[in-house]
């Protein structure tokens, strides 16, 4: 279940640009990591760079429609 009230203060005290990351996991009751990801930081801005540029390659790889589009009357024919 996650704690909106831990969320938003976790938030509250983040610079612009900044994001708080914290993992806990299933069933436990501890917390096994706090970060925060500062604007810039090489790992963070590698990884978003990698990612953007898997998402545009899958984009650019998926295959056209392979139907037509039906053909419809134009108004100036009377077909509307």
């Amino acid at each position: 279940m996650r704690d909106s009230t831990t969320s938003r203060k976790l938030h509250t005290f983040t610079n612009p640009g900044e994001r708080d990351v914290l993992v806990a996991r299933r069933d436990a009751c501890s917390i096994e990591l706090i970060y925060r990801i500062k604007p810039g930081e090489p790992y963070f801005t590698d990884l978003r760079e990698r990612w953007w540029a898997a998402l545009r390659a899958a984009h650019a790889s998926i295959p056209p429609v392979p139907y037509k589009a039906p053909t419809l009357p134009s108004p100036a024919s009377g077909g509307g």
